[in-house]
């Protein structure tokens, strides 16, 4: 976005944000309402810093600085040390479970 490139965004439901319009509100609104998730729910009483306000978040995250630092076998399996960078919001167990995904993850069970 810095670079004036538009991107993908997907909403995280919390207590201030609205759902998207057009049809993929209507997929949101129905989702939320099978779910009974209401914006409400993300309000935590007694312990307001655990609240969720909600707000949009990229649909693909940039890795930036992605290092292998070792790889290296221990108990007969091979393992390995890697170290990246990630935008605000963003999950690094999502990247390490694409990086070790099987072959076929249908068969692995995924």
């Amino acid at each position: 976005m810095k670079e004036g490139k538009a991107c993908l965004a997907l909403p995280l439901i919390g207590t201030k944000q609205t759902t998207s319009s057009g049809e993929q509100g209507e997929i949101e609104r129905e989702i939320l309402e099978q779910e009974k998730i209401e914006p409400n729910n993300f309000k935590v009483a007694g312990f307001p810093e655990a609240r969720s306000l909600g707000g949009l978040r990229p649909a693909f995250t940039p890795i930036k600085d992605f290092q292998v630092v070792s790889v290296y076998q221990e108990r007969g399996k091979t393992q390995a040390k890697i170290r990246f960078t990630l935008i605000k919001g963003s999950y690094a167990t999502t990247l390490l479970r694409e990086l070790m995904k099987p072959g076929n993850p249908v068969d692995s069970g995924f």
